[in-house]
C-alpha cells in the first residue's frame, strides 16, 4: 500500500490529460518558502499524517475517522476535497481565491479596471461594465423559464463581438479532473441556450476552469484561457499558487483540529 500510495502523484502528472510543465511551474517560481514547498510536496506525495495514514501506513492504532464531519475515513483526498464541514467555507474560499484571480484578468483586459491589486485584496464587483462589454460576478442570471444551474463563477457579455462566456472554476481532487470539466459543460448548457434567446447574441460559450486541489492542471485550460482572450502565460501559474496555498492552508487548519 505504501508504495502505491507514494506512486499515485507521479501516475497523475504523466496521464495523457494533464499538462505537465504547466503542473510542475509552480516549482519554477522559487518563490515559496521552503517549508510551504516541503509540505506541498507532501501533500502531492499524501505523506500528511491524517487519520487514514496513521492506521493504514504508521499502524498506530488510530481511528479512521474525519477529525471534522466525523465520517469513516480521513484520507487526504477526503481533506483537501471531501469533507461536508468544509465545503462551504474552506473550500469555498479557495475556489474563490482562484476565481478573483482570473476575474480581475478579464476585468483589466476590457478596460473595466485600471490597475492590478493582489488578489487577495481584490472584491470583485457584482458587476461592472464599459463600451458594450459587462462582467458579472457571482450572479444568478434571470431567464424566463426554470434553469436550476443559473450562477457561474463569471460571466461575460461583449456586445461588440456579439458573445457570451459562462466561467465557471472548479477545485477536484486530481482524479475527477476530465469528469469536473465534463459536468461544468453539461451543468450549464441549458443557460447557454437561453442566453442566446434572450440576451440576442450569436453565441454563447461555457468554458470549464479546472485546477485540482494539489496543483494539477489539464491540458484543457490553455485552450480555455485563449477562448477567453486571455494570452498572458502566467495566469495559469499565478491560479495554481493560489490553489496550492490554500490547499496547504486548509491541510494544516485541520490538522490542528483534536483528532
Amino acid at each position: 500500500m505504501e508504495k502505491e500510495l507514494h506512486g499515485r502523484f507521479y501516475k497523475a502528472l504523466h496521464a495523457p490529460h494533464v499538462d505537465v510543465k504547466a503542473s510542475v511551474q509552480w516549482l519554477r517560481f522559487g518563490d515559496l518558502f521552503g517549508e510551504t514547498e516541503g509540505f506541498v510536496c507532501a501533500i502531492q506525495d499524501q505523506v500528511v499524517k491524517t487519520n487514514n495514514y496513521r492506521k493504514h501506513i504508521l499502524k498506530d492504532g488510530t481511528p479512521d475517522f474525519c477529525r471534522a464531519c466525523r465520517h469513516p475515513g480521513e484520507s487526504l483526498r477526503h481533506v483537501l476535497t471531501g469533507c461536508s464541514a468544509l465545503a462551504n467555507t474552506e473550500y469555498l474560499h479557495r475556489h474563490n481565491q482562484a476565481a478573483k484571480i482570473l476575474h480581475q484578468e478579464l476585468a483589466l483586459m476590457y478596460c473595466l479596471l485600471e490597475q492590478r491589486m493582489p488578489y487577495y485584496q481584490y472584491t470583485p464587483a457584482p458587476v461592472l461594465e464599459r463600451d458594450g462589454v459587462r462582467l458579472y460576478w457571482d450572479l444568478p442570471i434571470a431567464t424566463d423559464r426554470t434553469i436550476l444551474a443559473n450562477k457561474p463563477d463569471i460571466v461575460v457579455m461583449d456586445r461588440a463581438q456579439s458573445r457570451v462566456f459562462l466561467v465557471d472554476i472548479t477545485i477536484p481532487h486530481e482524479e475527477n479532473l476530465v469528469k469536473a470539466e465534463t459536468e461544468k459543460k453539461r451543468k450549464y448548457l441549458d443557460l447557454a441556450h437561453e442566453i442566446v434567446d434572450m440576451w440576442g447574441v450569436d453565441s454563447t460559450e461555457i468554458i470549464p476552469i479546472v485546477i485540482s486541489a494539489n496543483g494539477l492542471i489539464p491540458v484543457s485550460l490553455a485552450h480555455h484561457l485563449r477562448q477567453l482572450g486571455i494570452r498572458d502565460g502566467s495566469l495559469a501559474a499565478r491560479m495554481q499558487k493560489a490553489v496550492l496555498l490554500d490547499s496547504t492552508r486548509i491541510v494544516r487548519r485541520f490538522l490542528s483540529l483534536q483528532p
